[in-house]
């Protein structure tokens, strides 16, 4: 299943109006500081305090912040973060390739993929071998006659949602309903402009007694 996304929504992104906006929500996010700690105890024993983790607690929790310091060998957080929120809140979607990693501590590779190019496999299911998501490669990462020439499985893919619901199985973003507002407000300006420049204003003929 292909997200039916309009591509004109990516350039609708790169306006200033636009662009403005979603750096206000990019902005704060990415400088947002953060760590990885042990997660605290819940359910019956959430009365407990938190536990310091033990030697090898530690080391997991370095690499994984390693890990997202470097998420691959191309980018840093800041870069990998920036990508994934401009597509969050472009098409309600944030997707990225997760790639076991063996040549240092990092225990895996994280890479951002274009939201708008990923399919969702409906047939999927819960511990079955098939694919649950594909990346049809065409002209913008958009076109729906394309293939699926890249297969991912659900642990090779993360697919993070913007205002999931259960009446699709994508997410929505915040530029997608602006898009909509502002073209149905075009649509009806547009419309209200033809109906006003060829209106016949009424008249009456006097033809005398």
């Amino acid at each position: 299943l292909p997200k039916q996304t309009p591509v004109n929504i990516r350039r609708f992104t790169e306006i200033p109006p636009a662009r403005r906006a979603m750096c206000a929500i990019m902005d704060p996010v990415i400088d947002l500081p953060w760590t990885i700690e042990l997660r605290k105890p819940i359910g019956n024993k959430a009365h407990l305090t938190q536990l310091e983790p033990n030697a090898e607690e530690q080391r997991r929790i370095e690499d994984v912040s390693t890990m997202l310091i470097a998420p691959n060998n191309d980018m840093s957080w800041r870069t990998f973060v920036r990508m994934l929120l401009e597509d969050l809140l472009t098409f309600g979607a944030g997707p990225f390739e997760v790639q076991e990693n063996a040549s240092d501590e990092r225990p895996f590779f994280l890479w951002p993929v274009d939201a708008q190019s990923v399919r969702v496999n409906a047939g999927w299911k819960e511990g079955s071998d098939a694919f649950r998501y594909s990346q049809g490669r065409g002209y913008y990462y958009g076109s729906l006659g394309t293939p699926d020439l890249i297969k991912f499985h659900d642990d090779e893919l993360c697919y993070m949602k913007l205002n999931p619901r259960d009446s699709t199985p994508f997410g929505l973003g915040y530029a997608e309903v602006a898009f909509s507002t502002v073209n149905a407000f075009v649509g009806a300006f547009d419309y209200a402009e033809r109906r006003a420049s060829n209106n016949t204003p009424n008249f009456g003929i006097f033809l005398g007694e």
